[in-house]
């Protein structure tokens, strides 16, 4: 995707929508090394947006036993139609 010149910035929003994009390629999620590392943001960052866009209901955490005994926490988008209410 190519940046076009804008004359606002607004660097949370654009984080946060960098998020819920990488995680639209990624059905099965990624947890937030991957994320952090897919971004080139620090993981610390990355939790913070990733607990707002959660608590909004923009993303979910889900539980994958990737490797056996071993249980790593997944973000993922919702797949249910977030309601918006006036």
């Amino acid at each position: 995707m190519t940046e076009k010149e804008t004359k606002y910035k607004a660097p949370a929003l654009e984080k946060g929508m960098a998020i819920i994009e990488l995680l639209a390629r990624t059905p099965e999620g990624l947890n937030l090394t991957q994320i952090s590392d897919s971004l080139g943001k620090s993981k610390a960052e990355i939790f913070r947006m990733v607990a707002v866009l959660n608590d909004l209901h923009y993303l979910e955490f889900f539980k994958l036993n990737a490797f056996i005994g071993s249980h790593s926490s997944f973000i993922g988008l919702l797949t249910a139609t977030r309601q918006f209410t006036t």
